[in-house]
């Protein structure tokens, strides 16, 4: 046990024990003393100050620069990065953005991109700051640690011509080798109107890599890379553990959110789900139809919940030997309810997880399940 792990513990049993002194007086209408006060406050303090010296690591995975947004304020950019589960929220980080002529900095608001599994030891979080118009860099810096300043590449909201009505995110593709659910679920969405399809790779064959790469050069596609978490030795030795095992389904639910933070400004919906997951829309022929019908049925809604069932279906093993329509045909939907996957409203959310929004914009608390 170390310095700082034995002091907290002693730490946090004063500190009970203080605790439990002035329930009972207030139990007896007392108010504490005036030693008991400052003894409460002077133990805050130097537990602050403890925690103020454990070394965290951080990885950041990108950073999205909105210059207008529905959800932010002009000329704010929005940090993803995994880190320890319980970082002290309030030790905050610095944004210095700045180019040939002028300078700027901001601290920055950090949440959870979501709610932690809870056993997972790693989860995401958000980062959000002012920068000014025209910045050429941006650097952060921890508010306690000045000196320990970080480049941060900026990439800009993907944007097409023409506003896409629907999009949808994948979960990332680990050691992908089923080819047919791939080209099943690409033309099953582009059916129904999903004009942009976001496939996140960590893993996949050469040849149907290839094959995605052809939608990508047609437009219907993109491909975004997604590495595990590399760190060197000396911070795998500070951390004590492997931070890919400890982030909840192989960091799935940051995919989504660097997802959505990308493509957020392309579409007025996004679909969440894995590849072998297919919506099928019933009130309307196309998602856009049911996703208007439902918005105009729950205008308050951010998204929608969609139940899924487990379903068997029967294709050919090589591709002269496939064929979607037989496959379509074979499908048998077993009574297998599996937990729901979503679509929600772009201009109401800032993050998502697996099964539903991360962060839902306050005006906007309502989803509808399906």
């Amino acid at each position: 046990m170390n310095l700082i792990t034995f002091f907290l513990r002693l730490t946090l049993r004063i500190y009970a024990k203080l605790m439990r002194t002035i329930i009972g007086r207030f139990k007896a209408k007392e108010p504490p003393s005036a030693y008991t006060t400052l003894a409460i406050l002077s133990i805050c303090a130097l537990y602050n100050t403890a925690n103020d010296n454990i070394t965290n690591h951080y990885v950041f995975l990108s950073t999205t620069y909105y210059e207008s947004s529905p959800i932010y304020k002009p000329n704010t950019v929005v940090t993803l990065f995994n880190a320890v589960d319980q970082i002290r929220l309030r030790r905050t980080f610095i944004c210095y953005s700045k180019n040939e002529t002028h300078s700027y900095w901001d601290y920055a608001k950090i949440r959870y991109a979501y709610d932690p599994v809870g056993v997972c030891k790693w989860t995401a979080y958000i980062a959000t700051c002012r920068v000014f118009e025209g910045f050429k860099e941006l650097t952060m810096a921890h508010s306690h640690m000045k000196r320990l300043e970080a480049n941060i590449p900026i990439r800009l909201p993907y944007k097409s011509k023409q506003k896409t009505e629907v999009a949808a995110c994948f979960s990332p593709l680990f050691y992908n080798e089923r080819w047919q659910l791939i080209l099943t679920t690409l033309e099953i969405y582009r059916h129904f109107g999903v004009h942009l399809q976001v496939f996140y790779i960590q893993s996949i064959l050469e040849d149907i890599m290839r094959v995605l790469q052809i939608y990508q050069t047609q437009g219907f596609a993109e491909i975004e890379p997604w590495p595990s978490i590399k760190l060197g030795a000396q911070a795998l030795k500070e951390i004590g553990f492997d931070p890919n095992l400890e982030l909840d389904w192989r960091n799935q639910a940051s995919a989504h959110t660097d997802c959505f933070l990308k493509y957020r400004e392309a579409a007025e919906f996004i679909i969440f789900g894995d590849v072998d997951d297919v919506l099928l829309p019933k009130l309307g022929t196309t998602y856009m139809d049911e996703f208007r019908l439902l918005s105009s049925t729950h205008p308050t809604a951010a998204g929608f919940t969609y139940s899924r069932y487990n379903t068997q279906l029967q294709t050919g093993a090589s591709p002269d030997q496939f064929s979607l329509t037989h496959l379509i045909n074979s499908a048998r939907i077993a009574n297998e309810w599996e937990d729901g996957k979503y679509v929600v409203n772009t201009s109401r959310v800032e993050t998502a997880w697996l099964h539903y929004p991360g962060i839902i914009n306050s005006i906007r608390k309502d989803k509808c399940k399906i």
